[in-house]
């Protein structure tokens, strides 16, 4: 969150659009190696190498990494990610590949297209028509709408 603030300064963001593309593969490398080697700091390579390769590729969209994620397999699996997050401690209490496998992808799934999207899109309608009920109260806004 901190990075992202941060690049909304555009002298920032000219500053780290430069400095990333040295700074994406050692964070990348950190990452694995702090895997490997350092199972205490863990956390902390992961939270910095991960706010640095989002930040990457975000600054520059086309490179070959960042199309590679653009890749639309792995988009989808973006989108459904938040599912598989919330059930995966389930299905890893059954201590079964099969179960994480089989059970936890179709669970993520019912999850997502059932409960999740169902209920994004009736926050969006709850908040349009919050917002409008705003503006029709504001004075200032309906004078300044044609």
């Amino acid at each position: 969150c901190l990075l992202a603030m941060l690049l909304a300064d555009p002298r920032l963001r000219l500053k780290a659009e430069q400095w990333s593309k040295f700074l994406a593969i050692p964070a990348l490398a950190a990452l694995l190696f702090s895997i490997a080697q350092y199972h205490w700091i863990f956390p902390l390579f992961e939270s910095v190498s991960i706010a640095i390769l989002i930040a990457a590729t975000t600054l520059h969209p086309a490179s070959h990494f960042s199309r590679g994620l653009s890749f639309a397999p792995l988009a989808w699996l973006g989108t459904v990610s938040y599912s598989l997050y919330i059930w995966q401690q389930l299905f890893m209490a059954f201590h079964s590949p099969w179960a994480m496998c089989l059970f936890l992808p179709l669970a993520a799934l019912v999850s997502y297209y059932l409960v999740e999207r169902p209920a994004t899109q009736w926050g969006h309608r709850l908040a349009s028509s919050r917002d409008r009920g705003i503006q029709a109260m504001n004075p200032i806004v309906a004078f300044a709408e044609p």
